[in-house]
């Protein structure tokens, strides 16, 4: 997660961009 939120600061891109690449991880995990 911190991943993300790592990456999704250095893009700078919006809370839905990173709302759908979380779903996007969650779901690879599965």
């Amino acid at each position: 997660f911190r991943k993300i939120q790592k990456k999704s600061m250095d893009l700078r891109k919006p809370m839905k961009d990173i709302a759908e690449a979380i779903i996007l991880t969650s779901e690879i995990e599965k």
